[in-house]
């Protein structure tokens, strides 16, 4: 009889151990990477920078990338200069020895994708066709081999379909070091465009999409420890004047409440942009 109870004591332990081996597997810490701006604005006698996008200085940061062993890069907007469906295809491929790589590449709509104004859809159009992983995490090698790269994605269709895989969120990792990703896009849609004071109109402002971001925020919900929130445009630039609310630092004070209220109750520490060609942190 005592052989039983102390077998049986043996096996729960056993199990035990096993399961808390198994957590401390699937909660090893990992990295992702954040890449700014990629336009292309000056002349290039050597043709390295095709079609307004930046692949020279591309191709140096995605070694970085792939020797640091991070899981997946997300790029802050203005994949290009020009906004042209061309120059998609080419930041695009730019981003295929990551994705090589097993790499997940996550992009977000910048001023600069929107410059063609409504003849190329304010570059929604081509976005949602060429960077579908912002819907599913789902990646294809050149091989053929597939892969995904997040989990539970979401984006505030509830606002408006228009926004699927515009505005995105999504989950990574395991245990306490599970994280939430929010990448807001406020750019203009084809049949959306809101003037403001700056010379960037806005589609779907912040205002608008504040309820999804906070239930994807909401820290009692979302199962993760950590979360980041990411977008083009500054709350507070140092080069542009304008923001994330739809005009300058002074507008619009009542979503800006709303926006840092949610991000300060819900435990959140970073908000990463790009906009302002300038690393500055504060």
């Amino acid at each position: 009889m005592s052989f039983v109870r102390s077998s049986g004591r043996a096996v729960i332990l056993l199990m035990l151990f096993m399961l808390l081996g198994q957590s401390a597997l699937l909660a090893e810490p990992w990295k992702f990477g954040v890449m700014g701006d990629t336009q292309w604005t000056t002349a290039d006698p050597a043709g390295e920078n095709p079609s307004t996008v930046a692949e020279s200085i591309i191709e140096q940061v995605n070694r970085q990338f792939i020797d640091a062993g991070v899981k997946f890069v997300i790029q802050v907007g203005d994949l290009s200069d020009d906004g042209g469906e061309l120059s998609q295809e080419v930041r695009l491929e730019a981003a295929r020895p990551l994705i090589d790589a097993g790499i997940g590449f996550f992009a977000v709509r910048g001023n600069h994708e929107c410059k063609s104004g409504e003849s190329n859809g304010y570059g929604a159009t081509g976005f949602g066709m060429r960077f579908t992983q912002t819907r599913d995490g789902g990646f294809e090698m050149r091989e053929g081999r597939r892969y995904t790269i997040g989990s539970n994605f979401s984006s505030p269709v509830e606002v408006s379909r228009d926004l699927d895989g515009l505005s995105y969120s999504f989950d990574f990792g395991a245990g306490e070091e599970r994280a939430r990703f929010v990448i807001i896009d406020n750019w203009p849609l084809p049949g959306r465009v809101v003037p403001n004071s700056t010379h960037y109109p806005s589609g779907y402002t912040v205002a608008d999409q504040q309820a999804w971001i906070s239930g994807r925020l909401d820290l009692t919900e979302r199962g993760a420890p950590h979360a980041f929130v990411f977008s083009h445009q500054p709350i507070l630039g140092q080069n542009h004047q304008d923001t994330l609310f739809s005009g300058y630092a002074d507008e619009h004070p009542e979503w800006q409440n709303a926006f840092f209220a949610s991000l300060q109750r819900n435990g959140v520490r970073y908000f990463i942009c790009g906009h302002d060609h300038l690393h500055q942190r504060s």
